[in-house]
Order: structure tokens, then sequence, then C-alpha cells
């Protein structure tokens, strides 16, 4: 009689206990990670113990929040006075928001790069170089 009795108390306490597993998520510092419910986003996970309804909730994008760099490729800029100028540059970028990334825009890398280019286009064609004695 509590030979069954045992066993079934086991069983019931290693389902309990792989529910609790399955339900505590650690998210390490620096990330956010973004839970869906059945595919729809629902809420972000900040950084520390996080709780979610398993086997109805899902981690769906681990979204890294520090700042990141990012190379700009050269490009060739006519300036103001038909001068030709192979300009390169640096971005420095951070996402502030976990869930824009992996629900709003595509590639936020991609995005980053094409307005730093054209906004390196821009400022450098409006610009016109100083003049030999300017700084004299």
């Amino acid at each position: 009689m509590y030979q069954g009795l045992s066993i079934f108390v086991l069983v019931f306490l290693a389902v309990v206990i792989f529910y609790l597993l399955r339900a505590i998520r650690m998210v390490p510092q620096g990330y956010n990670y973004t839970v869906e419910r059945f595919g729809k986003y629902i809420a972000t996970l900040q950084p520390g113990l996080g709780i979610i309804v398993p086997f109805i909730d899902r981690i769906g994008a681990r979204q890294n929040m520090m700042e990141q760099v990012l190379d700009i490729p050269s490009q060739e800029v006519i300036t103001k006075d038909n001068a030709m100028v192979k300009v390169d540059g640096v971005t420095f970028y951070q996402c502030v928001d976990a869930s824009a990334p992996s629900w709003a825009r595509s590639t936020s890398t991609i995005c980053c790069r094409s307005a730093t280019r054209s906004t390196i286009a821009c400022s450098t064609s409006s610009t016109r170089p100083p003049s030999p004695g300017a700084s004299r």
C-alpha cells in the first residue's frame, strides 16, 4: 500500500520540479529577453530571475542591450566644391527597447548603417573644406 503511494509521490515531486525549472529563466546582465505566448509578444524579461508559464510561454529574442560598435564602410562623397572625398566611420549605438529590433524592425544594424551612411553623405556634401590661409 505505502510503496505505491511513495512511487506516486516521487513521480509527482519530479514533475513539479521539472515545471519549476522550466518556469524560471535567468537573464544575464546587459540582455533583455522577449517573452512570446503562442507566438505573440507579451512581455520583456529584465536582467535577473524571470518567471514564465511553462509550455505556453517561450523566450522569443535574446536582445543585447549594451552599447554596440558598428563599422561604416568607406564611400566616396562629392563635396560642395565638387571634390571627391572618401569617407568612412564608426557608429556607436545602443538598443533601449528589446521588443523593437525583434518585432518592429527587420534588422537594426542594417537600418543603423544606412542612416549613418546617408547622414555622412549629406553632412559632407554640404560643407566646404577650409581654405589654406583661413586658420592664420
